[in-house]
């Protein structure tokens, strides 16, 4: 056990206050709505030449190269807008919605579709927002030559259905480590001032246990 007590003082004394953060992604666009996929209800409201803008920010949370690393499919915190024509719908949540790879390790990604979710207007045929869909590279940067789209849904007797605007503009993608968050730990002063003390607690259990061997 006194062997242990040398050991002990050194971990106090290269012991550091631990840092954890988390990088944002900031997505932006400016441009117009240029088609729709699937069904072309959404362009009733927002006919071709519409102007489009956004500006979005979520966490990388996901964005791996490596299907194997692919565990959270969350990218909260989410925030930000929308704009179409006059309209505009702010964001709240969103998850990654597409992959494109082969499970398991050592096989790459190679694009995710980001969809966030958040509220704003209905629009005709009580269509509602389904998601603002982001192509991007598992580095968080527009993938290829695909542009965002912008899904409504909506409903039917037998269900529901959903339709695609397609948006052609400027599509930017940023990434920034935010504020570092502290883990709670002993201040270094703290650590530094244990560690004399163990040290000179050591040091007169080994002069008293040199005493004893004398006697």
């Amino acid at each position: 056990m006194k062997n242990s007590f040398p050991l002990l003082v050194a971990a106090l004394i290269c012991a550091v206050p631990q840092l954890a953060s988390a990088i944002p992604v900031n997505a932006t666009f400016d441009g117009t709505v240029s088609g729709s996929t699937a069904f072309t209800n959404v362009l009733s409201d927002f006919p071709i030449g519409t102007a489009a803008s956004f500006n979005v920010t979520f966490d990388d949370a996901g964005l791996v190269d490596d299907a194997a690393q692919v565990t959270d499919y969350d990218v909260a915190p989410v925030s930000g807008w929308l704009r179409l024509g006059s309209l505009e719908w702010l964001f709240n949540a969103g998850r990654i919605n597409t992959f494109s790879f082969m499970p398991g390790p050592g096989n790459p990604v190679i694009s995710y579709g980001v969809q966030l979710t958040g509220t704003g207007p209905i629009i005709s045929d009580n269509g509602s927002i389904f998601g603002l869909f982001l192509p991007l590279t598992p580095n968080a940067t527009p993938f290829g030559g695909f542009g965002p789209q912008v899904g409504f849904a909506y409903p039917v007797p037998n269900g529901t259905y959903f339709s695609y605007a397609h948006l052609s503009g400027i599509f930017r993608t940023s990434s920034e480590a935010s504020v570092p968050v502290r883990v709670p730990e002993p201040g270094t002063g703290l650590l530094m001032l244990s560690a004399v003390a163990l040290l000179a607690a050591w040091r007169r259990g080994r002069k008293g246990e040199s005493a004893t061997d004398r006697m």
